[in-house]
């Protein structure tokens, strides 16, 4: 309903201060009046997104991992209930979209190839047909890209495509 005739009429109603001061690459995502946002080092902020009141905040305690860039986070999944992050330590996170409670985490070991402090995730994780989906940054390292998914209800390795070959593959 915005036009030529009216757009001079429109006023801010709130403004976000995220209190991050590192990078933000990410898009918000808004479900149900509520926007969701993820800063650098994967702070995941929701706020009411009509007033900008802050409903919840998680902040993690990131895990070793080999950065070539920086703490770029572009952004989280919303879906089935729960927000999901996959973080630059190369876990991924869910959290109860009410509440920013944690419900599942990610075990390095079991879902990484080794050595798993090689491998890390800077992008937003996409929910699709109950699984979340995720591909590794970390090209700069001894690392083989690929795309993976978790199942959204237990964050366990559903399946994993790797994108480059291993040194004995062509």
């Amino acid at each position: 309903e915005i036009n030529k005739a009216n757009v001079r009429a429109l006023r801010p109603t709130a403004i976000i201060q995220t209190g991050i001061t590192k990078t933000s690459e990410m898009t918000p995502i808004e479900v149900d009046g509520v926007l969701y946002l993820e800063t650098g080092a994967n702070n995941i902020q929701a706020y009411d997104a009509i007033t900008g009141k802050e409903l919840w905040s998680h902040s993690p305690k990131l895990g070793y991992s080999n950065l070539c860039c920086g703490q770029q986070s572009r952004g989280v999944a919303v879906a089935y209930g729960k927000v999901f992050a996959a973080q630059l330590d190369g876990h991924v996170i869910a959290l109860d979209a009410r509440t920013g409670k944690p419900l599942w985490i990610t075990d390095s070991a079991n879902a990484l190839p080794q050595p798993a402090y090689f491998y890390s995730f800077t992008m937003a994780p996409i929910a699709y047909n109950g699984m979340i989906l995720v591909g590794n940054a970390g090209a700069e390292w001894p690392t083989r890209g690929f795309l993976e998914a978790l199942d959204a209800n237990t964050g366990k390795l559903v399946w994993r495509f790797n994108t480059t070959a291993a040194p004995d593959q062509p």
